[in-house]
């Protein structure tokens, strides 16, 4: 294998908790919550993808990415990594359609409900319930009120 400036011991317990195997290479050592396998020497937190990559390959990433082709985030194996920025990482990901739906309250910073939304736009008559009085209501801007009665948002 190809000499790594990582230090021997992180290229070691990698060794030792990899799973060499015909598909994916899984991980037995730890992982960052997400997935992906980490592990910690001396206050140090190393990504056991970055590890193999840099193992195998001879280079770090330095500040790339490194992604998947097989979209599982505990693998190792050297095959199935490349390196990437994050545009790449969200383009591979939209490519292969895992972008999921973020509209409307699935988006993590909504601040309405579906159902709220629909109350609103049943609710609104112009010079009678205003977008202020609406927004102070829900917690939103005029603007977005605006935008969901006219439907140029949710």
């Amino acid at each position: 294998m190809p000499k790594s400036p990582l230090p021997a011991e992180v290229i070691n317990t990698y060794l030792e908790k990899v799973i060499v195997d015909d598909g994916c290479w899984g991980w037995e050592g730890a992982d960052d919550g997400r997935g992906y396998g980490h592990l910690r020497f001396h206050g140090e937190d190393y990504k056991t993808n970055r590890i193999s990559y840099e193992y195998h390959y001879g280079v770090g990433p330095g500040k790339g990415w490194v992604l998947h082709t097989c979209d599982n985030p505990p693998c190792t194996k050297p095959e199935h990594l490349f390196l990437g920025t994050p545009k790449d990482n969200a383009e591979d990901r939209k490519n292969k359609g895992r972008n999921g739906d973020l509209s409307g309250q699935n988006n993590g910073r909504a601040k309405l409900t579906a159902q709220q939304v629909e109350e609103i736009r049943l609710r609104y008559v112009p010079r009678v319930i205003t977008y202020d009085a609406l927004s102070k209501e829900y917690g939103v801007s005029p603007g977005m009120i605006s935008h969901i009665v006219n439907k140029r948002n949710w």
